[in-house]
């Protein structure tokens, strides 16, 4: 548990990945040398040769007794590790999808297991000496039952946990340890009771071993039957995992899984029973039967579970909370609930979708485990640009890549541009491809495309099975940098990779956000991309989102060049129009920065790397504070006016009317009036709106 602790909250974000895997590489030579020291100051144990008919009674302890015990321990091994994953599942919801939330998850989980551990031995051996062994097996069989009825008590908090958040997120807001503290109560609150008895059930496992081997005249040989039932309980751990996670969860959700996990606990419970009541060493079937029936009696009501609210579970309040200016109950209700119709909800492989509509509205959402990654109308824009943006600078694009589907209208912008031959998209969720058909009205289908192949994998992984020099443009949206799992897309490693995987010339757009991200994280960001790409173009598409185009190649910027590769082209003219775009030029008002202006801004800005894991660590950090304001003002005071990029004073005056609708200010808008006069001063229009400036 303290590992955990000091990995998740101060080794890993302050010595990187790779001198952490050295500091616990040391803790376990450090290990071996106490151990070692501890051997050297005790006396050499006289071996001990047993006699022939000693072994073989050995060899026949784990028959009826060892393996009804063996059983027990896999399905404890089982039911915790499932438990384990659907509430990781569930407080993901929650607390959201951070390496710090995940150290909070697990510190909560193993704090259970210690504490039950550590206390269990001692009770066992107070139940063995007080009852023997059929009392023993009694108590771990009420360990079984308490395991299941807590965690099924658990379930009716589910629902409070988003109105809990929100409750801690006012008191502690102003205090981050206090607030980090909070959370992890949240976590313990569903997990601590059930895990302490998990925690003890496996020192109860090994004392019922040991006596029955006592028992049976072979208390010396211990290891081995006590590693058969650590053994055991380990697979049984691993199957609770990977088929909860790759099967169990997609199949039953969260609840379904956490029902399934206390009825295997009650099937244990049974077994115990059984074995307690056995007369010598033979099993009464009969009992084992009416057992099992009565514990899957018990069990059946509780598939009837609490009542599950998607919209509610799926509110996102652990980036959301910070706008949300009623908090109350009733507050939350209103912002997560009440406004919008469910229209999709999905618990798959690796996040939960949610597919809704704003009621009496046009505008629908998308979002993975609560935070939302892409909408029709409210981040349309941010959307099309993606898609249609990397074609100003490399038109003859033939193969593409697009990375992370969500609603499909940045691959639908992709496919309208008729030089793509082969355009691949790639979504590590199933449950998105679903949801995204949910868009068809405002992607273009673009997954009914015959161009368009469809790859279900890690971005990275596909990218390392793919061939060196493939694609001709890559446009990468993933979700947001600070989450754990997409983290490693913003990384250096990661654009090194697919630089290689680029033909010469080819063209990367990212998108990096501007909000919880703090000024010289954002200037990381740019840092890493200006360390692989010799070329950079920083767009700003919103006051929330950035485009970078970057390249090996030259990346002219130049608005005679925009209308000749989109205005050729109707279908992508009126996608353009749907923005506001009803000149292609127009994407001129939203360049900021070249790549001198943003190697300027980024200065001696460390990068983001694998190993130091900078953005992962230090974007949540800044989750819940307005950072958008201070990124825009530091690209703002930088930002460039693309003078050169238009033709004559007709082009400045549009170019002026562009960066008065989207500019904050008119600087950038004046300034493209005024060199329309020094060309020609007698221009009426640009006269007309400097004089509207001034007044």
């Amino acid at each position: 548990m303290i590992g955990t602790g000091l990995a998740g909250f101060y080794l890993l974000p302050g010595l990187g990945l790779h001198m952490t895997t050295l500091v616990a590489a040391l803790a376990n030579f450090l290990l071996a040398a106490v151990a070692w020291t501890l051997a050297r100051r005790n006396a050499a144990l006289a071996a001990i040769a047993p006699k022939e008919e000693e072994a073989d009674k050995r060899r026949q302890l784990i028959g009826l007794t060892g393996a009804a015990l063996l059983t027990v321990a896999f399905l404890a091994g089982f039911s915790s590790l499932l438990y384990e994953v659907a509430w990781f599942r569930l407080l993901t919801l929650i607390l959201g999808g951070s390496a710090y939330s995940f150290s909070l998850m697990l510190l909560a989980f193993l704090l259970g297991i210690g504490l039950g551990g550590w206390g269990g031995g001692a009770i066992a051996d107070r139940s063995l000496e007080r009852g023997g062994l059929k009392r023993l097996l009694r108590n771990l069989a009420l360990l079984q039952v308490g395991v299941g009825g807590l965690s099924w008590i658990a379930m009716y908090l589910y629902g409070e946990l988003p109105f809990a958040f929100t409750v801690m997120f006012d008191r502690f807001q102003d205090a981050p340890m206090g607030f980090w503290l909070a959370q992890l109560g949240l976590g313990l609150a569903i997990m601590l009771p059930p895990a302490i008895l998990m925690g003890a059930t496996f020192p109860f496992l090994v004392r019922a071993l040991a006596e029955r081997s006592a028992a049976e005249g072979s208390a010396q040989e211990l290891s081995r039957p006590v590693g058969l039932l650590y053994g055991s309980n380990t697979v049984g751990a691993i199957l609770g995992a990977s088929l909860g996670g790759l099967i169990l969860l997609p199949a039953l959700n969260i609840q379904g899984s956490v029902s399934l996990g206390i009825v295997v606990n009650f099937a244990g419970a049974g077994l115990i029973v059984v074995l307690a009541a056995k007369d010598g060493d033979v099993f009464d079937p009969r009992r084992l039967v009416r057992v099992t029936l009565l514990a899957a009696g018990v069990a059946l009501p509780l598939w009837v579970t609490p009542a599950w609210n998607p919209l509610l579970m799926t509110a996102g309040m652990f980036t959301y909370v910070a706008v949300l200016e009623d908090r109350t109950r009733s507050g939350v209700m209103k912002f997560a609930v009440e406004p919008f119709e469910l229209l999709f909800y999905d618990e798959g492989l690796s996040s939960v979708v949610t597919v809704a509509q704003v009621k009496n509205g046009r505008d629908i959402w998308l979002a993975n485990n609560g935070k939302v990654d892409a909408s029709s109308h409210t981040d349309l824009e941010t959307e099309l640009l993606l898609g249609h943006l990397p074609f100003a600078f490399r038109p003859d694009a033939e193969n593409v890549l697009a990375i992370g589907l969500a609603s499909g209208i940045s691959l639908g912008a992709v496919t309208l541009h008729q030089s793509p031959k082969r355009i691949d998209i790639v979504e590590i969720e199933p449950a998105v491809i679903e949801a995204s058909r949910f868009f068809r009205e405002h992607n273009h289908e673009p997954l009914e495309d015959p161009r368009v192949r469809l790859h279900l994998n890690d971005a990275r992984n596909h990218l390392l099975l793919t061939e060196d020099g493939t694609y001709d443009m890559v446009g990468s949206e993933p979700s947001n940098p600070w989450l754990s799992g997409v983290s490693n897309l913003f990384t250096l490693e990661f654009f090194q990779l697919g630089k290689r995987k680029m033909r010469p010339g080819g063209v990367w757009a990212q998108w990096i956000q501007t909000y919880g991200m703090n000024p010289e994280d954002l200037r990381s960001l740019l840092g890493t991309m200006g360390a692989v790409f010799r070329h950079l173009r920083l767009f700003r598409v919103t006051a929330g989102d950035l485009i970078v185009i970057a390249s090996d190649a030259p990346l002219p910027l130049d608005a005679s060049t925009m209308r000749r590769n989109y205005g050729s082209n109707p279908a992508v003219l009126e996608d353009l129009e749907r923005i506001g775009f009803v000149e292609p030029e127009m994407m001129l008002s939203l360049y900021m920065l070249g790549t001198e202006r943003i190697r300027v801004l980024v200065g001696d800005e460390g990068l983001n790397t694998d190993d130091n894991m900078r953005i992962e660590y230090a974007a949540p950090l800044a989750l819940h504070i307005d950072t958008s304001s201070p990124n825009s003002r530091m690209i703002f005071g930088r930002a460039e006016t693309p003078l050169g990029s238009v033709r004559g004073p007709p082009g400045l005056v549009a170019l002026a009317k562009s960066y008065e609708a989207r500019d904050p200010g008119i600087q950038r808008a004046r300034a493209a009036l005024e060199a329309a006069l020094e060309l020609d001063p007698l221009n009426v229009e640009a006269r007309r709106l400097l004089s509207e400036y001034d007044q």
